[in-house]
């Protein structure tokens, strides 16, 4: 499962002035768009659904006073839906995907599971290599 998805990717649509993800949609413990999100009861942030992991009884990060979680609002996941990303390795890789297709799309993306592969002790070496081409 895909861990973080950075908002810079965001594909804003032509007729949205703003090029930048909104804020509502950002998770506000890694920055990142939210990924399986959970929302506060009481004041209704959201949070990637990882960093409240199995324990739902954790204190709202936001200190509202809550420690329940829900699923979002099912408008706010329509327009999650909506939203498009380039790919992680943009931009080697120009592919454009949904919100709900770009785990798929990283799992099929020779860019992003080459580098997933690599290992740190050896990085510095392929780098090297891939200089050379």
């Amino acid at each position: 499962m895909m861990q973080y998805l950075d908002g810079g990717l965001y594909v804003a649509p032509e007729d949205e002035k703003d090029q930048a993800i909104p804020s509502e949609y950002e998770c506000v413990i890694c920055c990142g768009v939210v990924l399986d999100p959970k929302e506060c009861s009481e004041c209704q942030t959201l949070y990637c659904s990882a960093h409240l992991g199995k324990d739902t009884s954790l204190p709202c990060p936001k200190r509202c006073g809550s420690s329940s979680y829900r699923r979002p609002h099912r408008l706010v996941l329509l327009q999650l839906s909506k939203m498009k990303f380039r790919c992680q390795k943009y931009p080697k890789c120009q592919t454009i995907s949904t919100y709900e297709g770009i785990e798929a799309h990283l799992k099929g993306c020779a860019e992003y599971q080459r580098e997933a592969r690599r290992c740190a002790k050896c990085q510095p070496k392929i780098d090297e290599l891939e200089a050379e081409l």
